[in-house]
């Protein structure tokens, strides 16, 4: 009993590697064939790889000033409230 349950865990695992090696061959098919067609794109197309690097750049730049507007708007709001909270202490 011990003896067909060994073939069977030589056997599935047989099965599983021969699986495992198709769906790679598949996927490294696909791959090559999204590789070609971005390739044929950029003959296509030829644009300058910088202006796209420098348009996220930009954004990026944008998007951490208004943070740091954000947050110094938070800090004033913070100092206000103390200072009103302290006021009406100090006026009560």
């Amino acid at each position: 009993m011990a003896e067909v349950f060994r073939w069977f865990v030589i056997l599935a695992g047989v099965c599983l590697i021969v699986w495992l090696i198709g769906r790679t061959v598949r996927r490294a098919r696909q791959l090559g064939g999204r590789i070609e067609e971005y390739h044929k794109e950029q003959e296509e197309h030829p644009g300058d790889p910088y202006a796209a690097l420098a348009a996220i750049l930009t954004d990026q730049q944008e998007r951490d000033s208004r943070m740091t507007i954000n947050r110094a708007t938070a800090w004033i709001d913070q100092r206000l409230a103390r200072l009103v909270a302290r006021l009406k202490r100090g006026a009560g």
